[in-house]
C-alpha cells in the first residue's frame, strides 16, 4: 500500500504492474480497520467469498490511486489463495475513463443471517452501460447489428441519458432485509465490481498449459 502512487504513475502507459499483498489478515476481514486505513475498503469478516472480496478491495484501491493521476486500470489476472492474493493489470493513461470510475465501484450489502448478499454501485449512467453492452454482444447477428446502428443515431428522444446517478440501496430497490431469512444486512467495501480477468488471456494460459 505505501508504494502504490509511485507503482502507478511509474508504469508506461499501455504497461503492466504486478502487485502482491500479503497482509490476508488484513484484506480478509481479521483486521478491518487495519484494511480500512490501508486501502480504503472494510471487508465482511468470515464471508464464503474472502479471497474475491480481498481481490475486489485491491482492485478498488488500485483503481482510485490511479485515477488520482488520470489513469484508469484493466485487470488481465486477479489470483487469491492462502495468505496473499496478486493482481496483474494494465495501467492506461485515460482522462476520460476515469470519469466512469464510478460505474466500476460499488458497495456489498451481506445479510447477518445467510449467504444472501447484494452488490450496488455507486452510481450509474444509462449511456455508458447501453455502450458497454453493445460492445459485449457478439457481432455474429448481422439483423442485430444493423438494429443497434440505427437505436445509435442521433435522437434525444431515443438515447439514453448519459447522467452519473446515485447508486440505490437494496431498500431503495425493494429489498429493505434479507429475501431469504429478513435478516438485516452488514455493509462491506467499497469495493471493485469491473472484471477481475481478461478472459481471452486465462482461456490461451490454460489452452497454453493443456498442451505442454
Amino acid at each position: 500500500a505505501p508504494f502504490m502512487d509511485a507503482a502507478i504513475q511509474s508504469v508506461a502507459d499501455g504497461g503492466l504492474l504486478a502487485v502482491t499483498c500479503t497482509d490476508m489478515a488484513a484484506l480478509g476481514g481479521s483486521h478491518p480497520e487495519t484494511c480500512y486505513g490501508r486501502y480504503g475498503g472494510f471487508p465482511i469478516q468470515r464471508s464464503g467469498y474472502l479471497q474475491e472480496l480481498a481481490l475486489r478491495i485491491l482492485l478498488y484501491h488500485m483503481s482510485v490511486v490511479a485515477g488520482r493521476y488520470g489513469r484508469t486500470i484493466r485487470p488481465v489476472l486477479s489470483v487469491g489463495m492462502a495468505f496473499y492474493c496478486r493482481v496483474f493489470v494494465e495501467v492506461w493513461d485515460d482522462k476520460a475513463g476515469v470519469n466512469n470510475l464510478s460505474l466500476n465501484h460499488g458497495h456489498l450489502f451481506q445479510s447477518i443471517r445467510c449467504s444472501s448478499f447484494h452488490i450496488t454501485p455507486v452510481a450509474t449512467n444509462d449511456f455508458v452501460t447501453a455502450q458497454q453492452r453493445q460492445n459485449d454482444d457478439s457481432s455474429g447477428n448481422e439483423k442485430e447489428e444493423n438494429g443497434n446502428k440505427g437505436r445509435g443515431r442521433k435522437n434525444k428522444r431515443n438515447r439514453p441519458s448519459n447522467v452519473y446517478r446515485n447508486g440505490r440501496g437494496p431498500c431503495d430497490l425493494g429489498e429493505p432485509v434479507c429475501g431469504e431469512t429478513g435478516g438485516p444486512y452488514k455493509l462491506g467495501g467499497p469495493l471493485w465490481t469491473g472484471p477481475l480477468h481478461d478472459l481471452d488471456v486465462v482461456h490461451d494460459a490454460i489452452a497454453r498449459l493443456e498442451a505442454a
